[in-house]
């Protein structure tokens, strides 16, 4: 990703982390709310001008560092 510092990224750092802790409390399932957060990404990404190649390849590149080992 190109824009990985800098005050919007430390920002969008704090909203997120308050929107994922608010949501747990509320016990909203992690897989309703993961996949709202998905759909955010991606379009924000494609308002962006990231093309659908660009976006899939981030979001292969973001699974395989979070997911677990088969």
């Amino acid at each position: 990703m190109a824009d990985t510092e800098g005050p919007d990224v430390e920002r969008i750092d704090i909203v997120f982390s308050e929107a994922l802790e608010k949501l747990q409390a509320e016990g909203v399932n992690q897989r309703v709310f993961g996949v709202a957060l998905l759909e955010l990404g991606v379009t924000a990404l494609a308002l962006a001008g990231e093309s659908q190649a660009r976006i899939l390849e981030q979001a292969q590149t973001i699974f395989g560092k979070v997911a677990p080992l088969r």
